[in-house]
C-alpha cells in the first residue's frame, strides 16, 4: 500500500519501519499516476458548472414556493370537470358507435332478452 502523504511516510518509518519498507518496495513497482488530460479537466469543469446551475435553480424554486402559496395537492376543480366531460363524451361515442352496429349484426338488440 503506498503512502498517502510525506507526513505518513515519516510516521511509518519512525514507528513501523518494517511496514514502511514493504510499502516503499510496493510503491516502486506501482505505475505513476497520470496527469489529467485537458479534455478530462474540461469535462469536470462542465459538470461542476452544471451542478452549480441546478443547485441555484433548486434554491430559487424553493424560495418561490416559500414566498408564494403552496402547490395544491390532487386535481383542481377545473381538471375534475374536464375529465367528467371527457368521460361523458366517451360514453356517448361508445353507445352510438360501432358497438351497436355489431350488436345488431349479431342479433342482439337493446331491451329484448332472448
Amino acid at each position: 500500500m503506498p503512502f498517502k502523504s510525506e507526513k505518513q511516510r515519516r510516521y511509518m518509518y519512525a514507528n513501523h519501519p518494517e511496514i514502511a519498507k514493504r510499502w516503499s518496495e510496493e510503491e516502486k513497482h506501482m505505475k505513476p499516476k497520470k496527469s489529467m488530460s485537458e479534455a478530462e479537466k474540461r469535462r469536470q469543469a462542465d459538470a461542476a458548472a452544471e451542478r452549480k446551475r441546478v443547485d441555484e435553480w433548486m434554491a430559487n424554486r424553493n424560495r418561490q414556493r416559500q414566498e408564494g402559496k403552496p402547490k395544491p395537492k390532487g386535481p383542481t376543480k377545473e381538471q375534475i370537470r374536464r375529465q367528467q366531460i371527457r368521460d361523458e363524451q366517451e360514453q356517448r361515442s361508445r353507445s352510438t358507435g360501432w358497438g351497436n352496429l355489431l350488436d345488431a349484426l349479431q342479433g342482439k338488440t337493446k331491451g329484448k332478452k332472448k
